[in-house]
């Protein structure tokens, strides 16, 4: 019998078990796959079988790849334009015009693999050039490598950098050329010098293989543009424009009435851990008031500027701060970074695009930030504040005053930066004039602002920030009170001068913590309290019943109506239920309580039941129908809690023998609860799961959709067709028309 002929996956499989034994060449690849006239499966074998090439080898991979390869460079003043193209994916097309957007880009592909895609700031980073050549360097041989320069790429760019392209086959490079200079280079790491394909010179500079943009199924995994999980949860690995930016999605998340809070990490964090800690610190007030949290890591402005392998710690702090010279890498706080023009104000706008885009589209966000953060936070709100809803900063250690005698970071003067940078500064669009600046002061004053400092953050800063901004204050809390002084002053002079109403409130407000020093925790305790002031225990609230008086008492202001003919016992601020004596509560809900149509729901109650002696069976907590088998129920049965909720759905749940319609499976704790010790229950119904918790834990969860069920009565201690009594206390019995965390 003659041996079938291998099918095309049949031979790529052979290709790459082949190439892992090493007995599998370049030249192999092409004789047997060029017989299928695949260019996929042909441009596979090419790229599998390059790791390990010789350098007459490489060449020959390299001509065959180059053919793919579409790569265009426009310099400074002609243009500003960075494309590359492998077939027909586009790793860059970048086209924008500003200084952030300028330097190298660079693409490197190797055994079906995307091994980098990078934008180098060579415009102004110190270390981009740097960091280039130590990624080139540790690229293996053979891999195909592209790179092309947008606006003005030469002016930081080093010796380092130039034999990093030298090593890919390039000749010229692109160190000492024009500032304007177009460049681009197509080679493989390598190569021998003058083997790539490079191009340099004034205007546009351009490439294009006789194969670019034909669709390659195997050629590599395709690379594709950042995307957002709406599933509930932190997640750390969202990249938007080279910056890191962690964020939060509730845990019942409702794209419909969300908000968005950006929180700003300090200084003195860094990165990754500092925006860990602003999602710590407002996560339980993001579950409760529906609210995604962006956590921007500012680590992406400092482009490599030092090597971190050797300078930070595990947790990404500077062993030796003293490596921080001239603050550069602390720029972000001022918006434009002194020593490389990095714009974090940019960054922050380009993100919240991202998640306008994907996610949520709101025009505006709330906005916190701590120490540089807080820095960060005012200027920023300073000069967009039509994207700020309400603002919170704590222990920022200076301000831009509304001064126009002093220039910015510490004034409105905005005439002087390049002066005040040290260098020609790239940022027209906050070079402002006066009026300007007035009006931008103008919409600032319209929005709720709150300067938050500790008493004891009395630290007195060191003499060349003294020489800089001792006018401000000596410390912080001298310096946010003359911030708050300076723009109570001038919210008065703008309505002095008719630019604002004459009974124009005053919105800005300054809150000082007794006993506090430089401490974040407390800054975003209270920063909670006072951007979202509302008692989340109110907001949604159906009934809320206590036992503090000589009655029972509904304090959620719905105009509830409690029926008490055989009330339980009211005892120590809790009610005591006698299954014996059969005692309850009926409560005729009124109509502002309807939960008709809603999709979540949750039940709280305190319950501390005594040993069962055989009566805990299928005793009521609460029941919102009179129907033992209907509505939405609590109850204790054979020691454990059990519930479920009554929806429109017209799914079945079997129960016993039969199958009752739109009630969700039953939940049940994981443990007798009658031990005569107070227990919090809170039942949860997401509009996707329903959920049983006891004492803040999870104990039970089933699958369940489906729009609420109304009903204009609740039961409490029984059910009125069978009565199954309860027997024990229970205390704030609260009912929401949304979802809220377990107690």
């Amino acid at each position: 019998m003659t041996e079938k002929e291998p099918t095309r996956c049949q031979w790529a499989g052979r290709i790459r078990g082949a190439r892992g034994r090493g007995s599998f060449t370049v030249l192999d690849a092409r004789k047997t796959l060029r017989r299928f006239g695949c260019l996929a499966c042909s441009v596979v074998g090419l790229l599998v079988a390059s790791g390990g090439s010789t350098a007459r080898g490489a060449e020959d991979d390299f001509h065959q790849l180059v053919h793919y390869v579409e790569a265009e460079s426009v310099g400074q003043g002609d243009g500003d334009r960075a494309l590359i193209r492998v077939g027909d994916h586009i790793f860059f097309d970048e086209s924008r015009v500003g200084p952030q957007l300028a330097g190298l880009y660079l693409v490197a592909i190797n055994q079906s693999r995307v091994l980098h895609q990078f934008h180098y700031h060579t415009l102004t980073a110190p270390g981009a050039s740097e960091g280039l050549a130590r990624d080139v360097e540790n690229l293996p041989n053979g891999t195909l490598v592209v790179v092309v320069a947008k606006d003005n790429a030469v002016r930081r760019f080093d010796e380092r950098g130039q034999q990093a392209l030298i090593s890919i086959g390039a000749k010229q490079g692109l160190l000492h050329q024009n500032r304007r200079a177009s460049y681009l280079c197509i080679g493989m790491k390598g190569l021998a010098p003058g083997k790539a394909i490079e191009k340099v010179g004034l205007g546009q500079q351009r490439f294009v293989g006789k194969s670019a943009g034909r669709h390659l199924e195997l050629i590599f995994p395709r690379m594709v543009e950042p995307s957002l999980s709406r599933e509930p949860g932190l997640h750390e690995d969202l990249t938007i424009g080279h910056t890191k930016a962690l964020y939060y999605i509730p845990k019942y998340f409702e794209p419909k009435t969300a908000e968005y809070l950006v929180a700003i990490h300090g200084a003195g964090e860094w990165h990754r851990p500092g925006a860990l800690n602003r999602i710590a610190q407002f996560r339980h007030i993001a579950d409760i008031e529906n609210l995604v949290i962006i956590a921007p890591s500012f680590e992406g402005l400092l482009n490599r500027p030092v090597n971190r392998k050797i300078h930070m710690d595990d947790n990404g702090r500077f062993i030796d701060r003293r490596i921080i010279k001239d603050w550069h890498l602390m720029g972000f706080q001022r918006l434009l970074n002194k020593n490389n023009h990095h714009r974090s104000d940019l960054k922050l706008i380009e993100i919240f695009e991202f998640f306008r885009k994907n996610l949520m589209n709101r025009e505006r966000f709330h906005l916190y930030g701590h120490s540089g953060g807080g820095q960060f936070v005012h200027r920023f709100a300073t000069f967009y504040p039509e994207l700020i809803d309400k603002i919170a900063f704590s222990a920022a250690g200076t301000f831009t005053f509304p001064r126009r005698d002093k220039d910015y970071p510490w004034g409105i003067r905005m005439a002087n930066l390049d002066e005040w940078f040290g260098q020609q500064i790239e940022a027209d669009d906050l070079k402002l004039s006066e009026s300007q600046m007035t009006e931008r002061l103008n919409r600032l004053l319209d929005l709720q602002v709150f300067v938050i400092v500790g008493q004891e953050d009395t630290a007195v800063s060191g003499p060349r920030r003294l020489d800089e901004v001792g006018w401000q204050g000596r410390n912080h809390i001298e310096r946010a009170r003359n911030y708050f002084t300076a723009m109570r002053r001038e919210h008065e002079r703008q309505k002095a001068i008719g630019n604002r109403p004459r009974d124009d409130p005053f919105r800005f407000e300054i809150h000082e913590l007794p006993g506090v020093g430089h401490d974040s925790e407390a800054g975003a305790d209270k920063a909670i309290e006072l951007l979202f002031p509302q008692e989340p225990k109110n907001k949604g609230k159906v009934l809320a019943i206590d036992f503090q008086g000589l009655t029972p008492r509904d304090s959620s202001g719905k105009k509830n109506r409690i029926e008490s003919k055989n009330a339980p016992t009211l005892k120590g601020g809790h009610a005591i239920f006698s299954g014996r004596d059969k005692q309850y509560l009926r409560v005729d809900l009124s109509e502002e309580s309807d939960l008709l149509g809603c999709t979540a729901m949750t039940i709280r109650v305190k319950v501390r039941t005594r040993p069962s002696q055989g009566r805990h069976r299928f005793a009521r907590i609460l029941q919102t129908s009179d129907n033992k088998a209907h509505g939405t129920c609590l109850m204790v049965h054979e020691r454990r809690v059990a519930g479920w909720i009554q929806t429109t759905s017209p799914t079945k749940t079997k129960v016993g023998d039969k199958h009752r319609k739109g009630r969700s499976p039953e939940v049940k704790s994981g443990a007798a609860v009658d031990d005569g010790k107070w227990h919090d229950v809170t039942l949860t119904y997401t509009g996707k799961t329903v959920e049983l918790y006891i004492d803040g834990r999870l104990h039970d969860q089933a699958d369940w959709t489906g729009r609420l069920i109304n009903f204009d009565s609740i039961n409490i201690g029984y059910v009125k067709s069978n009565g199954f009594h309860y027997d024990g206390d229970m205390d704030e019995i609260q009912i929401y028309g949304r979802c809220l965390p377990p107690q």
